[in-house]
């Protein structure tokens, strides 16, 4: 047992090379149990105290480690370089990283998703939010308008002061004529010269000539000339985006000697095959300087609200006449022609709501709604005209409706004869030659059908809040946007590629 010990002391103080040589004869002589128990307490105190036996079932470790370096030498790991390895080893290595790489490698766990989770994703997969749609050139215009008469409004003063206030005599309310006194009802002629102070705004102490009259000479429109901008640069930076972009677009075509640029619609358009037209940059001219439009730019906008009911889903609902095929002109040089014109679009139209007819006649524009479930033809005039004044179109509608109805048979009973509505509340003409851009906006506000969203509603009482001017400037906007964008960019669905495919024109 002492020997025991004294070996376990020996380990724990250094080996046997860093000691003095024990003799054998030391080493057997090993102290008794009655000889270590005579030991004095000084002898004590310099010895080195044993350390406690191991416990059983744990391996004899140091108490605390080695001061200073370990003297051990680790062992140094030679590797070669790829030049001066053999063609066998280097061929084992790569096939061992190839190997390495291709061997199937373990998935990790699959993480369970919640049931919640899952259910919340099906149904946004399902049910995917709307695209969010941009403003068109049209609102955009109006909103800027309608924000600019905002802060003027703000501005000045909109209460009357103290003894600015004028005392006058209720004027009487005549439905269709401005408003007059009591004593001017009784003449005809009195009611002559109301209608003409209202048209030319006028009071009437300066239509007799009691006070001088402010009246604004208007200015000086330059003809027409082909290289020449439409517009001076002044005038240019009041314009619109669209505006200036398509008057740069004609410049740089200008001075390559173009003089027109072409049109090509398809069947689906106005259910007549494909075809084509041609718009003259004269007629671009009349845009900026506000003047009367010709048929191919109301033929244009048509051909944007087609698109449009398309975009929306409404072309089930809504369709157009070409109003390069129906007008006075076309009736009065080949009639027969025209009205089996009519009568085709009608009967290939048949399954929708309504027909929506844009009218030329002398120089004016109107637009004809038909309904052809309920047998209506709705009349937006921006002038007001009499009925006598169209009659000469309705004639003929109604001979094309008569055909129609005997025809084709409807959901229910139609209307033997057109009913129609002449005096459809819309808004009044106020300049000469405004006609054109009333009945683009007629139909960009009618084209919608059912029932109108919150937008539309915003923008319908924001152009009632407008100015006409504004509504106007918003038309002309978005017509050059569309020209822009979709007739002559390549990519645009009415581009003219030169290529015309005049086959024969669909029977639904």
């Amino acid at each position: 047992m002492a020997q025991g010990r004294h070996q376990t002391y020996c380990k724990h103080n250094g080996s046997r090379s860093d000691r003095s040589p024990v003799s054998a004869a030391s080493l057997t002589a090993v102290p008794t149990t009655s000889s270590l128990t005579t030991i004095s307490p000084a002898q004590r105190a310099t010895s080195t105290p044993t350390p406690p036996a191991p416990e059983k079932g744990k391996k004899k470790t140091a108490s605390l480690p080695a001061a200073g370096p370990s003297k051990k030498k680790q062992k140094m790991v030679e590797t070669k370089l790829t030049y001066e390895k053999t063609a066998e080893e280097l061929e084992e290595e790569t096939s061992q990283y190839i190997k390495e790489q291709l061997k199937p490698k373990v998935p990790p766990p699959r993480e369970k998703v919640p049931l919640e989770l899952g259910k919340k994703l099906l149904a946004s997969l399902d049910n995917p939010p709307q695209p969010k749609s941009l403003p068109s050139d049209y609102e955009h215009t109006l909103t800027k308008a309608h924000k600019v008469r905002n802060v003027k409004k703000k501005c000045g003063k909109t209460i009357t002061q103290l003894g600015t206030q004028q005392k006058e005599l209720e004027p009487l309310r005549v439905p269709g004529l401005p408003l007059l006194h009591p004593t001017d009802v009784q003449l005809q002629a009195d009611l002559q010269a109301a209608i003409f102070l209202s048209e030319t705004r006028l009071t009437l102490e300066q239509a007799t000539g009691q006070v001088e009259a402010e009246i604004s000479v208007a200015p000086v429109l330059t003809p027409f000339q082909h290289g020449k901008p439409f517009v001076t640069e002044e005038e240019e930076k009041s314009l619109g985006t669209q505006m200036v972009n398509l008057h740069r677009w004609y410049l740089r075509m200008s001075n390559d000697e173009g003089k027109m640029f072409g049109v090509k619609y398809r069947d689906h358009d106005f259910f007549r095959g494909e075809d084509d037209f041609w718009v003259y940059f004269e007629n671009l001219y009349h845009i900026y300087h506000r003047q009367a439009f010709d048929a191919s730019i109301i033929t244009i906008w048509v051909l944007q609200e087609t698109q449009k009911s398309r975009k929306h889903g409404w072309h089930h609902q809504i369709g157009f006449m070409s109003p390069l095929l129906v007008n006075q002109k076309m009736l009065n040089k080949n009639y027969t022609e025209t009205c089996q014109n009519m009568y085709d679009s009608l009967t290939r139209q048949n399954y929708k709501s309504y027909i929506f007819i844009p009218y030329n006649f002398g120089y004016h524009w109107i637009l004809l709604i038909l309904s052809v479930e309920t047998g209506n033809l709705i009349v937006f005039d921006s002038m007001r005209n009499p009925k006598f004044v169209i009659q000469h179109i309705i004639d003929p509608l109604n001979r094309v409706w008569k055909k129609f109805v005997k025809n084709n048979k409807g959901p229910g009973q139609w209307r033997p004869e057109l009913n129609v509505k002449i005096d459809y509340p819309c808004a009044r003409q106020q300049g000469t030659d405004w006609c054109g851009y009333y009945v683009c906006d007629y139909l960009h506000i009618m084209t919608p059908c059912g029932k109108p969203t919150t937008e539309d509603m915003r923008m319908s009482q924001m152009g009632d809040e407008c100015y006409s001017t504004d509504r106007i400037n918003a038309v002309c906007e978005q017509l050059a946007g569309f020209i822009l964008k979709e007739i002559l960019d390549l990519r645009g669905e009415f581009y003219h590629d030169g290529h015309i495919h005049r086959g024969l024109p669909s029977s639904s």
